[in-house]
């Protein structure tokens, strides 16, 4: 079920039916208890498997998340919201949220563990 809300958004949408999605962060925020603690401009590739339920990020090191769908809805500022349970790398429990935009042909990817999060601000390439 869930891999069909996703991939009925994304036809919808991009009027695609591809199953790996190819993304590019231009912007990263780090957050400790809900403050901003840094942000920077950056330039990092992302792949969103939505046939596997998998996030990985060419950063640095790179970071595989695993993520199991909990919901999904549109905000009130017309993203469409996946909520999601995941394990990172590590396999330490994290929450998983992806904001995607299709107007704008954004994307926000939001990555919590309990005591900080970071964020990044992408495009689809």
């Amino acid at each position: 079920m869930k891999h069909l809300l996703i991939l009925l958004f994304i036809a919808l949408s991009f009027n695609t039916m591809a199953q790996k999605y190819s993304l590019n962060a231009t912007y990263f925020v780090y957050s400790v208890n809900g403050e901003t603690v840094d942000e920077d401009n950056v330039d990092i590739d992302m792949t969103l498997n939505t046939d596997i339920d998998r996030l990985t990020i060419y950063s640095r090191e790179t970071q595989v998340i695993d993520f199991d769908v909990l919901r999904t809805y549109t905000d009130s500022d017309g993203y469409f919201v996946i909520e999601s349970s995941a394990t990172d790398t590590d396999w330490k429990n994290i929450k998983l949220k992806i904001l995607m935009h299709n107007e704008r042909g954004s994307v926000i990817i939001a990555i919590t563990y309990p005591s900080y999060s970071y964020a990044y601000v992408c495009e689809f390439i």
